[in-house]
C-alpha cells in the first residue's frame, strides 16, 4: 500500500494549524531596467517554508513547519508519532 496520500494529507493538515497570511501581495509590475542593471527580487516577510520528506521505503515521514523550531516524525506505517 502506498502512503503518500497519507503523509501529503499529514502535511497539509498541519500547514492549515494556524492561519497563514498570503504570501503573494499585490505588487505594481515590474518597471523594464536597462540591459546593464542587475535586478533584484527578494521574498517578502510572509512566505513560509513548510517541509515534507519521506523515507525511500516510504514508511517514515518528517514535516516541518516554518513557524515551529522542532520537526515532526511521522511513522507511516502505525500512523504514531515517533
Amino acid at each position: 500500500m502506498k502512503l503518500r496520500p497519507l503523509a501529503l494529507s499529514l502535511c497539509l493538515a498541519i500547514s492549515t494549524l494556524t492561519s497563514i497570511p498570503s504570501a503573494v501581495s499585490a505588487q505594481p509590475a515590474p518597471v523594464a531596467a536597462p540591459a546593464s542593471a542587475t535586478q533584484r527580487w527578494t521574498f517578502d516577510g510572509a512566505i513560509h517554508n513548510n517541509s515534507l520528506a519521506l523515507s525511500p521505503d516510504e514508511g517514515t515521514a518528517v514535516v516541518s513547519y516554518s513557524e515551529r523550531p522542532d520537526v515532526v516524525v511521522y511513522d507511516l506505517k502505525t500512523g504514531k508519532v515517533r
